[in-house]
């Protein structure tokens, strides 16, 4: 039997492994295509841009290796909550002038000419699809209420007040602060307005629910003027006048030329404008030229407004959901009343979210889809969630939905990669590395951001977005330079080590390639989604992708497994607990049970989700679950059949998981303490026959551990992408059908598992992770004088010695203890017979801050980001004796801007916020400033007042107080030799 196993193991690997994809996996990992680079959001800073600075960001992006750009065009400085506008100056380019569309494409012209992907947000602006084209009729627009409370019995003969408008952008948090000049530019304030109805509702005690059958509904007797005239029952009643009102949501923040109102998600017509106004032509005109760069456009945060009601939203609220939603609606208006009951309530206001939701998927989001088609452009979409909308079904309907996760704080992207998982999207990105300030500030490496963007890959995203790199459109001795403020990690040309950067793009390239290879491995399907996914029933080590409903209606069985329509099998479907579900979706789960499928989970509640069709609804649910469940109030533990499938109660939900799929796919223990948590991460994808595991070490400690991986009969093997090497891991044995193998990580490091080749069964036996990562050991210390050279240029001395290493803000030389750049390290040393000894030979930097590039007797070693903080001696450049080390070392740029802040200044800055943890300041309880011009000096090309300051940057993290960084070469730097 065992050689029968073996037999076919190999049968199928030898099917599906073909030399040809072998090769692309290796080749791909080695050298990735172009479309699995990075790429950046590029932050263009209201009108200060120019086609010398467009031209040398994108040289210096293809130079380290970014793929692509995605232009945020921006207002001139944006500190939180407002918008800033600085004086025009010989060269400055409007928003959306001739002049502006010619300058994107030039740049359009120069992506063409590096290779690299161009693309830019649908609009000025991060929010969301708007601008000075869409006029009030076509704006966003929501349902709006006047109450005016009287009591009866009364002949009733008054003036209703009209619903209050939305202020919008314009009364809300964000208001932006333009000079009186520019004031002038922002939209004006016409608003659009519809009476939609009138009722009268009885006032009742709060909390207690009101009857339907008591709505008057008093639309009929409203006149033009917006009088009323009712002869009011006895009692206290609540008229209330409802209207289609503008929200006043702006596309933001923008150049203040670019602002204007958010286009109507109801009406596919009023989209049309913003399309041909800014994409479109972007398009054409690069068409025109015969670019061929100009590939994708976004839509992004939804800060701009929420539409929920169109101009016949009531007619298509009836005919989608079969009843008048006129009497329910100020339930949907004010939380704290209910009408009827509060589960009848609920029932309403799920209708409503699904009536909006698909009036926004129909008349905004599948359209947007068919525009990109339409100009040969893919649409991106970041669906995170504010607003009540069916956000994963929105999702849907692009075909390269994304998410956005930010440095330091909690996230979870499982929305966009159920998304991708259940529509079958090969990629699903991200918008990476945002920051607060108080994150962020200058302070970003490579070392830093790996570990968030580790966490990404594991969570299922596989395409980067970097936010952000900063246009910078002026003279080079202005570094700094432009920063977008408050968000984001400071990228930019000028960043100190962006020269150093090429190593840390080839790691986040091979990631991408490998994880975008064959479908992830997902062993169920749940549903139906709880209102707030953070119920969505915890698996325990297993993997699931909730269904939405629409998809529910595509799932197929086939050999016993869930099948979605683009083939990604399931082994079960698990129901949240708890939660009602529509009738249809019920007898679609029936159907799927008789056809084979398992399902664990207790029966729903016997209701529907929805008032459609009610009550007739809830008696065919009640129907339904007694043919699934039988009496559910005393289904069987051991579950029972159905037809050729079988349903089991969830109280057993990881006993009853073992036994279907096996155990979880990875597991982890710590050798050294195996009751310690280990604080790995991972993702489990499947290309034909081979199985790989992406592992994140996500602590700052290096980890020994056994890991289980659930695959067995195939050659383990440790693909790194921080250098692309390949090696099979020699210790591991086979055990229930998976692979148990020791793995040594360091702090932070990751990498993949591949298996591909089948083995023979390893016999079971003792395993050393020494074997499979072989110990490194010192053997020579490195120790002064060392010569340094700084660069005078930002105030460090040009040849000074250090006798032993030391951190440069600890120094009491100020033009080292500010310094911010690179500085080369030169010793020479011997090292007599190790220089002959058997094995890897490395040098060993210990801590450097930030990054690191190594020479040896004149030999480029390359550059080191991560740990472990070493570079292997390729065999014969050691010498015995009267070896030359130099390790050039960069830092980033806090500790100048520090060091500027002690000299006078010569700006005009605007403070940040004051109150809250938006302060924009280097720690969350200190106020940030930024420019509030550009000064003149800067403006006329004059001197500059205080000739003491090195930096010119349009964003101050920092005071003159702030804590230095560490920074430099600490060592110690270590001949090793691996012991294998």
């Amino acid at each position: 039997m065992k050689c029968f196993v073996f037999s076919l193991l190999f049968l199928l690997s030898s099917r599906a492994n073909t030399p040809a994809s072998i090769s692309k996996l290796e080749a791909g990992f080695a050298r990735p295509p172009p479309e699995c680079r990075p790429q950046v959001l590029w932050d263009w800073m209201g009108g200060m841009i120019s086609r010398d600075g467009i031209t040398k960001d994108l040289e210096a992006m293809a130079a380290q290796g970014v793929g692509g750009v995605m232009i945020m065009q921006m207002p001139d400085q944006c500190p939180y909550p407002y918008s800033w506008s600085f004086r025009d100056y010989p060269g400055k380019v409007k928003c959306l002038s001739d002049d502006y569309f010619a300058t994107v494409n030039y740049a359009i012209g120069e992506a063409d000419r590096l290779g690299i992907t161009f693309g830019i947000y649908a609009c000025p602006g991060w929010s969301h699809f708007g601008g000075p084209w869409v006029r009030p009729e076509q704006g966003l627009k929501k349902i709006a209420a006047s109450r005016t409370f009287i009591s009866g019995p009364t002949n009733l003969d008054i003036m209703l007040p009209k619903p209050p408008l939305s202020p919008g952008y314009f009364g809300g948090d964000v208001i932006p602060q333009w000079s009186a000049d520019a004031q002038r530019l922002l939209p004006t304030r016409e608003n659009f307005y519809h009476d939609e109805a009138v009722l009268g509702v009885p006032w009742l005690e709060p909390g207690k629910p009101i009857p339907l059958e008591r709505i008057a509904n008093l639309t009929g007797q409203l006149d033009a003027q917006g009088k009323i005239k009712w002869q009011a029952p006895p009692g206290d009643w609540i008229i209330w006048r409802l209207a289609l009102v503008s929200e006043n949501g702006v596309n933001h923040p923008a150049p203040i030329e670019a602002i204007g109102l958010e286009c109507d998600r109801m009406d596919t017509a009023a989209m049309k404008p913003v399309f041909e106004g800014f994409i479109s032509r972007i398009a054409r005109e690069a068409k025109a030229k015969g670019y061929h760069s100009f590939k994708q456009f976004e839509s992004d945060s939804y800060e701009g407004g929420y539409q929920d009601f169109g101009k016949d939203f009531r007619e298509q609220f009836k005919r989608r959901r079969g009843y008048d939603c006129t009497p329910w609606l100020p339930a949907w208006l004010e939380p704290n009343l209910k009408i009827t009951s509060d589960e009848l309530t609920a029932r309403f206001r799920a209708d409503m979210v699904q009536v909006i939701s698909e009036l926004w998927m129909e008349r905004f989001y599948a359209p947007l889809q068919k525009f990109a088609d339409a100009n040969d452009l893919e649409w991106m979409l970041e669906p995170y969630g504010m607003g009540k909308l069916k956000w994963r079904e929105i999702a849907g309907r692009c075909e390269h939905p994304g998410w956005e996760f930010w440095v330091g704080q909690g996230w979870n992207p499982e929305q966009v990669v159920d998304t991708a998982a259940l529509y079958g999207r090969r990629v699903a990105w991200a918008e990476s590395f945002t920051a607060e300030p108080y994150q962020s500030a200058w302070r970003l490496d490579p070392w830093t951001l790996k570990l968030y963007g580790d966490r990404a890959f594991c969570g299922g995203i596989n395409s980067l977005f970097m936010h952000g790199f900063c246009h910078q459109p002026f003279d080079d001795q202005y570094q700094p330079g432009l920063t977008m403020g408050y968000w984001g990690t400071q990228l930019s040309r000028h960043t100190t080590w962006w020269n150093y950067s090429r190593p840390w793009h080839d790691y986040l390239s091979r990631c991408q390639f490998l994880l975008r290879q064959g479908e992830p491995v997902k062993d169920v399907l749940l549903y139906p989604l709880p209102e707030r996914e953070a119920t969505v029933r915890p698996l325990g080590g297993y993997r699931g992708v909730t269904l939405t409903d629409e998809m529910l209606e595509k799932v197929t069985m086939r050999r016993g497994k869930l099948v979605l329509p683009h083939g990604a099998e399931f082994s079960a479907l698990i129901l949240n607990p708890g939660l009602p579900m529509m009738p249809v979706a019920l007898e679609k789960i029936h159907q799927l049970i008789k056809a084979g499928m398992v399902v664990i989970g207790d029966a729903p509640p016997a209701r529907s989700a929805s008032l459609k069709n009610y009550p007739r609804c809830d008696a065919e649910v009640t129907q339904t679950i007694m043919e699934i469940w039988g009496d559910a109030t005393n289904f069987p533990a051991a579950g029972h059949t159905l037809g050729r499938g079988h349903i089991f109660p969830g109280a057993n939900l990881s006993g009853m998981l073992e036994k279907l799929v096996g155990p979880p796919d990875f597991t982890a223990r710590d050798l050294a303490n195996p009751t310690k948590a280990v604080p790995v991460f991972s993702i489990y994808r499947r290309a034909g026959q081979t199985d790989f595991w992406f592992v994140s070490n996500q602590s700052d400690d290096e980890i020994s551990l056994q890991a289980t991986f659930r695959t067995a009969g195939r050659q383990p093997e440790w693909w790194n992408p921080v250098d692309g090497s390949r090696r099979n891991l020699p210790e591991y044995i086979f055990a229930n059908g998976c692979t148990q193998l020791p793995l040594r990580l360091a702090p932070r490091q990751s990498g993949f598992i591949v298996f591909r080749y089948p083995v023979e069964v390893p016999l079971t036996r003792t395993l050393d992770v020494a074997n499979n990562f072989p110990e490194v050991m010192p053997v020579q210390t490195l120790t002064g004088p060392w010569g340094v050279s700084f660069d005078p240029k930002w105030g460090g001395p040009e040849q000074t010695s250090f006798p032993e290493l030391s951190d440069w803000s600890t120094r009491s030389e100020l033009g080292i203890k500010y310094y911010s750049g690179a500085a080369r390290y030169r010793i020479n040393f011997d090292v007599g017979t190790i220089a002959e000894s058997n094995g890897c030979q490395f040098i060993d930097l210990g801590v450097v801050k930030n990054l690191a590039r190594v020479w040896l007797n004149a030999h480029d070693l390359g550059i080191v980001w991560c740990a472990p903080w070493r570079v292997k001696i390729p065999t014969g450049i050691l010498r015995p004796a009267g070896n030359e080390l130099e390790i050039q070392v960069v830092n980033t740029w806090v500790n100048r801007l520090i060091g500027d802040e002690q000299g006078a200044e010569d700006c005009e800055l605007v403070p940040g916020n004051e109150t809250g943890d938006r302060k924009g300041g280097y720690a969350i309880e200190i106020r940030g400033r930024g420019l509030k011009d550009l000064p003149d000096w800067f403006v006329n090309g004059q001197p500059r007042p205080s000739p003491e300051r090195y930096t010119f940057t349009s964003w101050r993290y920092y005071d003159k107080d702030a804590p230095l960084q560490p920074s430099g070469l600490l060592g110690p730097v270590r001949l090793m030799v691996s012991t294998k």
